[in-house]
């Protein structure tokens, strides 16, 4: 009986960071990425509004991007399961805008 050795394909793992580090313009963000994904949740987190449908996405990345100061952004829980979250924007300092999520079963 003879035995076959199983040998693998599978990349090392400093070759796959050569390679992205390689191909990426910006190297730092992939750092930045790397340091992202260790905090608590944040990949889930990242997953989840990745499957979010498209103009639910865009919807969030408008608030994000349009909000004066995103430490400024607030989230509340409504009892109804929704969020609202909160932002001013540039030159609305007094009208917050809100955004109502909820979701279906």
């Amino acid at each position: 009986m003879t035995s076959e050795l199983k040998t693998t394909h599978e990349p090392k793992v400093s070759d796959v960071l050569s390679s992205l580090l390689a191909s990426s313009k910006n190297p730092a963000e992939i750092l930045e990425l790397y340091y992202w994904s260790r905090e608590e949740g944040m990949t889930e987190f990242i997953r989840a509004v990745a499957a979010l449908p498209e103009t639910s996405r865009g919807a969030l990345m408008n608030l994000f991007r349009n909000a004066r100061d995103k430490k400024a952004i607030r989230a509340n829980a409504n009892s109804d399961g929704s969020v609202t979250l909160m932002s001013c924007r540039l030159g609305q300092v007094v009208s917050p805008c809100r955004m109502t999520l909820s979701a279906t079963a």
